[in-house]
């Protein structure tokens, strides 16, 4: 027996014990398949290509939004610190003497060796003034009465204290 009739030997042996294969299956199996598989196999490259595009463009758009926020920033604060440099020097609260604590009838004004930029600028440069008087209080300078929250801003931004509004001007016992 030669080599090509072993082979259809053993194909047609294959298909008689195989009750749901048919010979001419065995002989010519179906390209349909291979075809779909192939195509599966494209359209998820395709898909996964499309997605790693996509994601590359949107880490670079989003690189380029965060430099443009960071040049913007900087541009912000050189604009703050200029403005605040030409803030008009406010009034000095109204002093609000505490029973439970003793301070000296001189204020604590301390000049700025640190040319830092204080974070109570940008506020005060754009705050309107409202008209409602308020307290504040600060660790060195004690209570305080201001004509409104503005003017207790612009004393923090221009004097370097650190007042917080409180509900009262009567210091708590």
């Amino acid at each position: 027996m030669d080599i090509p009739s072993i082979v259809g030997a053993i194909i047609l042996l294959f298909a008689v014990s195989s009750e749901s294969t048919s010979i001419e299956a065995l002989l010519d199996p179906p390209m349909e398949s291979k075809i779909t598989q192939k195509r599966a196999v494209t359209r998820r490259n395709e898909l996964v290509e499309f997605i790693e595009e996509k994601l590359v463009q949107q880490s670079q758009a989003l690189e380029y939004i965060i430099n443009i926020i960071k040049k913007n920033e900087g541009i912000m604060e050189k604009l703050v610190e200029n403005l605040s440099k030409t803030m008009q020097q406010p009034k000095m609260p109204e002093k609000i003497e505490s029973t439970r604590r003793s301070f000296n009838d001189t204020n604590i004004v301390e000049e700025d060796t640190d040319k830092k930029l204080n974070r109570w600028c940008s506020i005060g440069l754009l705050c309107v003034g409202s008209n409602e008087s308020v307290c504040g209080y600060d660790e060195n300078y004690g209570y305080g009465k201001f004509d409104d929250i503005c003017h207790m801003v612009r004393v923090n931004c221009y004097w370097k204290y650190d007042f917080s509004m409180v509900p009262s001007c009567e210091p708590t016992v």
